[in-house]
Formats: C-alpha cells, structure tokens, sequence
C-alpha cells in the first residue's frame, strides 16, 4: 500500500512538473506572438508613414501611366521607367541625369556594335548583351578612360 501511494505521489509529481513546464511554453509563446505583433505593428506604421509620405508622388506617377495607357498622354517608355524607379527611390532621381546616363549607354553600345566585325542586326543584340552583363572598358589612345560595370 506504501509503495502505490508512493508510486501515485511520483505520478502526481511528474505530471505537476509536465503541466508547470506546459505553462511555461505557452507563456513564452504568448511573449513570442506579442512581440511579433508589435514588430509587425511597427513595421505596418514605417509603411503607412512612407506611403502617406509619398502618397502625392504615386498618385501623379499612377495618373500620368494611366494616361499613357488610355492614350490621354504620349506614350514614352524612357518616362514611365523613370516614374516608376522615382517613386520607388522616394523622388531621388533627376529626369535629366536619367536621360544623359541612357544616352551614355546608348552611345556605348553603339560602339560595340560598330566594333564588330560584321555590323548586322546580331551585332546589336550582341553589343546589348555585353552591355548589360559584362565589364566594358572604354580606351583612348591607349589608356582606359571609362568602365561600364555590368547590371548583373
């Protein structure tokens, strides 16, 4: 009879200790989803600030695409690139230094094409996929003036 009270007193204890360590699990995870909601909450506010931050900027971006799409307005590929990355950088960018950097690589790939020994169509297509992935090394008279690095 000792022995099966003790053995019950042993049970009763284990199972004490089982539900102790179940409650602590279930507090830490309570913590774990309370931080969680309050780093989400933070992040949500970050991006709501940002949006209404640049609410003004989006919009005009949005209304000018639409235009372009609708007809409304001139369709202009290198401007509605230039929308879209400006808005997405916060209004950073300047549409002029845009303009000079995609004549910058236009003359360039020019040059490779023009470097090529049978100008074609190929040789563009090449040009253009040697600008986009390869380093290029522009030489005057013998000295590298200027390197492209490539987008990849």
């Amino acid at each position: 009879m000792q022995q099966q009270q003790e053995h019950i007193r042993q049970q009763n204890q284990t199972m004490q200790e089982q539900q102790e360590q179940l409650a602590g699990y279930q507090q830490q995870g309570q913590r774990d989803i309370e931080e969680a909601q309050r780093e989400h909450s933070g992040r949500q506010q970050v991006r709501q600030q940002a949006y209404a931050a640049n609410k003004e900027m989006h919009e005009t971006a949005f209304l000018q695409l639409e235009g372009m799409l609708a007809g409304a307005v001139r369709y202009d590929l290198k401007r509605a690139v230039f929308m879209t990355e400006n808005v997405f950088m916060g209004g950073q960018y300047d549409y002029g230094q845009f303009k000079q950097q995609i004549a910058d690589l236009v003359q360039l790939c020019r040059g490779l094409a023009a470097d090529s020994t049978q100008p074609n169509p190929a040789a563009r297509f090449l040009a253009l996929h040697r600008l986009m992935t390869d380093t290029v090394r522009v030489e005057y008279a013998k000295q590298v003036v200027t390197a492209h690095q490539p987008f990849t």
